[in-house]
């Protein structure tokens, strides 16, 4: 309804807030029953300004496959917690740990202490390998 009255800012804002519910469980349904040329260029203006969750939206586009796969045990001793798996998500994007920290309404300290443990638990060393590992593992969808 934002969309359609022309309230991109609060669109925008509903769209993250609907992608953080539904990517975690790679729910599609909610986007598929709405009207397709209300929300594609709303999955697409998500794309550019690379949100959270902007793999979850690409795929809802159509640009990814492998989304909604379930993802693949790791072949690690410990594996990653609900809060590093949501952590995790956030990676891809240009996103700070601040805003990372904002979006899943924790410190930023909680954030940099997730991080070092995917970096552990992923035997990684920084961002960029994380994220690669995260998909080759399939916690991630593939770009």
């Amino acid at each position: 309804a934002a969309a359609a009255g022309g309230e991109k800012a609060q669109s925008s804002a509903l769209l993250d807030r609907a992608l953080a519910l539904t990517a975690g469980e790679g729910l599609r349904s909610p986007f598929r029953d709405m009207p397709q040329e209300l929300m594609e260029p709303l999955l697409r203006a998500h794309r550019q300004r690379a949100g959270a969750h902007s793999a979850f939206a690409m795929s809802l586009l159509g640009d990814d496959e492998d989304v909604a796969a379930p993802p693949r045990p790791l072949p690690v001793a410990d594996a990653l917690s609900e809060r590093e798996l949501a952590t995790l998500r956030f990676l891809p994007t240009d996103l700070s740990n601040a805003e990372i920290a904002s979006e899943l309404f924790v410190s930023v300290n909680t954030v940099k202490s997730h991080v070092r443990s995917i970096y552990r638990k992923l035997d990684v060393n920084d961002r960029r390998q994380a994220v690669r590992r995260g998909r080759q593992l399939g916690l991630l969808s593939p770009r």
